[in-house]
């Protein structure tokens, strides 16, 4: 079967992103559509979690750069 695929948006400026081309994945069974849309979001949780912890690392983390950084 062939059918458009939901594609990732990205306004790269403003920090906002969208999901584009839904019309005819919202055609598929429900329950395959569930499935999938519950793999992706596993997969995006995963990559969200790592993005969070790079842009606020925890304490230790910044207090072992401070000290290397010290040490210099």
């Amino acid at each position: 079967m062939s059918i458009a695929k939901p594609t990732f948006k990205a306004n790269f400026e403003m920090g906002e992103g969208s999901i584009g081309n839904l019309k005819n994945f919202r055609e598929l069974d429900p329950l395959l559509r569930a499935d999938l849309l519950q793999d992706w979001i596993h997969d995006l949780s995963i990559e969200y979690a790592k993005a969070v912890d790079e842009a606020f690392p925890p304490t230790e983390k910044i207090l072992a750069k401070i000290k290397r950084m010290e040490k210099k």
